[in-house]
């Protein structure tokens, strides 16, 4: 009885040795070394009420490439740092954090803060991304060759979707009570395709964190996905390409769509890196396969035009596009929460496959090209 006592004893002090987040986080950081960069924007989050919160930005002077800010607590929502490069997230959690622009990392000082759990889920899924795209890769040059390796390819997105699905799980239940818990299950959205396991791991997360404003688009667009899966018939919908314009610039879905071709819809935006990087992979699939029976239809979202031109002749983008699409539009309609994505559409407008992206999507263009 004493030993349990006295074990009981010492926990209590691990537990109170463990310092209890404060309602202000810390934040320091420095800057790359020769930047030119006068103030830093931090963009965080002021709890209203306790399930309500509200987007704030503060800017904070950089003094000889450093700078320090004290910014409120907040779990539910990710804060960012702001500078001319891309936004830095991170979790305003209550701990003392160290940021290095440079290398575009945020540290805490607890090892059981929020923020860290944050780095420690972006590593297992860098790992686990990295691990797959190097199997992918190496049947790259079988597939180029003529070998038929559509077998592997899917069952490297199976494993790959088996593998991520029980870390993401993992990571809700061990997040339910904060925004890394969201995160979570806006990536399980991504690659999981059994609605009920997903609106199991939706109802994981606390009321609180439901109403966050990653989890609620998430929540929405596991429905929709759910609605425009693989056989269902397209939703057709409308983009005015120039508000000044509307009677002569608005284009429908069904411009293209249904009229006896396979066409492959690309979201996309100038802006985004892993759109751009894909391009290649469309150019070669558009070259293979474009004629009679296959077509490709690239969408910008939130993107402006003059943007989005711009960029397609960069990279030698020939397929038609729609200009000035809405992402929160196409989640309604379609759940997409990400881009790039894609969806393939049969002749009919049926639906037959939506995110691939590589050697998988080449994969199954090509095989349902030659099942007719």
């Amino acid at each position: 009885m004493k030993k349990i006592l006295f074990c009981f004893l010492m926990l209590t002090l691990l537990v109170a040795c463990e310092p209890k987040p404060s309602a202000v986080t810390k934040i320091s950081g420095t800057v790359p070394e020769g930047d030119s960069i006068e103030n830093v924007i931090i963009m965080t989050w002021v709890e209203i009420t306790p399930d309500s919160v509200a987007k704030r930005a503060v800017t904070v002077p950089v003094v000889d490439s450093r700078f320090e800010a004290e910014i409120p607590t907040c779990t539910s929502e990710f804060s960012s740092i702001l500078t001319s490069r891309p936004p830095i997230p991170f979790v305003a959690d209550g701990t003392s954090l160290t940021a290095d622009l440079g290398a575009r990392l945020i540290t805490s000082s607890s090892k059981k803060g929020v923020q860290s759990r944050f780095m420690d889920y972006i590593k297992l899924g860098e790992t686990l991304t990295d691990e797959m795209d190097k199997k992918a890769a190496s049947l790259k040059p079988r597939h180029e060759a003529g070998e038929d390796v559509q077998q592997e390819v899917l069952a490297l997105k199976e494993e790959y979707i088996k593998r991520g699905t029980a870390m993401l799980i993992k990571t809700i239940k061990a997040n339910r009570d904060n925004v890394v818990g969201s995160d979570a299950l806006s990536d399980l959205n991504d690659i999981c395709e059994d609605f009920d396991l997903l609106r199991e791991a939706a109802g994981m997360l606390t009321d609180r964190i439901k109403n966050n404003s990653s989890a609620k688009l998430t929540i929405v667009a596991i429905e929709k996905r759910a609605a425009t899966a693989a056989g269902s018939k397209f939703i057709d919908f409308e983009v005015i390409q120039d508000q000044d314009h509307p009677e002569t610039s608005t284009v429908r879905l069904s411009d293209y769509v249904g009229h006896g071709k396979y066409i492959l819809v690309d979201f996309w935006a100038s802006w985004c890196g892993p759109c751009r990087a894909s391009v290649p992979e469309l150019k070669n699939i558009y070259e293979k396969y474009r004629g009679n029976r296959f077509d490709i239809l690239g969408i910008a979202v939130n993107d402006k035009p003059e943007a989005s031109l711009k960029a397609a002749k960069e990279l030698g983008i020939d397929w038609p596009l729609i200009l000035n699409g809405d992402m929160l539009y196409f989640n309604k309609l379609y759940g997409i929460t990400s881009i790039p994505h894609t969806i393939l559409f049969g002749p009919d407008g049926t639906i037959l496959a939506s995110d691939l992206h590589g050697h998988a999507l080449d994969a199954f263009i090509e095989k349902v090209l030659k099942t007719e």
